[in-house]
């Protein structure tokens, strides 16, 4: 995690030096690196002292206050800043020496920086054989030169390789959906560690996870799902138990241990709200469970101190991109009390909760 935030606040630093005497090309493509990631943005704030750099982009690309203006109401708010009611407010993590003044500037300049990239497309157009990769926090839309979409969500590694007879994907590492492009002569592949997926013209999922197990759900189309090196061009080897063919609403998962793989029904909201930056809480869903998968996507980590409260159901819709936002539901919903300490959110029992309020809480 540090090893990412060093190679993009280098990053920013080179960005710095060439704005300077930047072509529009590269202006361009500055302003579609801020767009990939918000910490690429917080990087560039914290890397310059004033707001030169925004009135420079302004102008060199012919944008207005009112253009400003008008995309900042699709401005999501930044999340972390507004203030919170209660002992425990949760804060962005801001050296203690930047006073209200700097704050608050850099509030504003985060606001006009999102706002100005916002007027730019969202979607990355990448040559035909070339690595993505996301750092944590960070979902990123892909254009492949066959016309195949792609979403990689957050801590993710992919690399592209298109030939005249095939479509190559290899996750290393994290999760992706894919829109398949429909080409007959050129079948695409996903592998994946244990797995290979091969689609024509078709939406599908793929999830490699930390215990290097696969899954894979197909929201349109099919897709035969095998382990590694058992899909050929013979179709009837599909047959095997080292295969299955998915259809739409249908999904597997495969892990090391050699079982047959079995087609099961998929809850599409739930397995791919990823998709979406969301999380949707089960039935039977933990807030250990919950915290385990903010933390897989995001920077902003959090730090479960309350062993009574992390083994409790909690269910709802979350923003996956918002760790601040879901711990103040925790504050709503438990007895805990939320503290930022060394750029975590320390989740640790109320000081005055006492276990009959907690049942109360929990009879609520």
């Amino acid at each position: 995690m540090d090893k990412e935030k060093s190679l993009v606040a280098q990053r920013a630093a080179e960005w710095l030096e060439r704005l300077e005497h930047a072509s529009p090309e590269e202006r361009a493509e500055f302003v579609k690196w801020l767009k990939r990631s918000p910490q690429h943005g917080w990087e560039i704030l914290l890397a310059t002292s004033s707001n030169i750099l925004l009135q420079h982009l302004i102008k060199s690309n012919g944008i207005t206050l009112r253009d400003i203006g008008s995309a900042s109401s699709n401005v999501s708010p930044i999340h972390g800043f507004r203030s919170t009611k209660g002992p425990s407010p949760v804060r962005a993590s801001i050296p203690t020496s930047v006073s209200r003044r700097s704050r608050a500037w850099r509030f504003g300049t985060v606001l006009a920086l999102a706002a100005l990239i916002s007027l730019v497309t969202i979607v990355i157009e990448i040559p035909p054989d070339h690595a993505i990769v996301t750092a944590a926090s960070e979902w990123r839309d892909v254009r492949l030169e066959d016309g195949t979409l792609l979403r990689a969500g957050p801590r993710t590694e992919v690399s592209v390789e298109m030939t005249a007879h095939r479509r190559l994907l290899r996750l290393a590492r994290g999760k992706i959906m894919v829109y398949v492009a429909k080409d007959t002569t050129r079948p695409l592949y996903v592998e994946a560690d244990l797995v290979s997926a091969r689609a024509v013209g078709t939406a599908f999922a793929v999830k490699l996870s930390d215990a290097k197990s696969v899954s894979v759900t197909v929201q349109q189309g099919t897709v035969a799902v095998a382990r590694r090196h058992a899909l050929g061009a013979d179709d009837a080897q599909l047959t095997s138990p080292n295969t299955a063919m998915l259809r739409a609403g249908e999904g597997v998962t495969v892990d090391a241990d050699g079982a047959a793989l079995l087609a099961r029904p998929a809850d599409l909201n739930r397995d791919l709200a990823w998709v979406d930056e969301k999380l949707i809480a089960g039935e039977h869903s933990t807030v250990a469970d919950l915290v385990h998968e903010f933390n897989l996507n995001n920077a902003l980590q959090i730090e479960l101190r309350d062993r009574t409260v992390a083994t409790r159901q909690m269910r709802g819709t979350f923003r996956l991109s918002d760790p601040a936002l879901f711990v103040r539901s925790l504050e709503r919903q438990f007895p805990v009390a939320v503290v930022e300490s060394r750029g975590a959110l320390r989740v640790v029992p109320h000081p005055r909760s006492t276990s009959d309020q907690f049942e109360n809480v929990i009879a609520r």
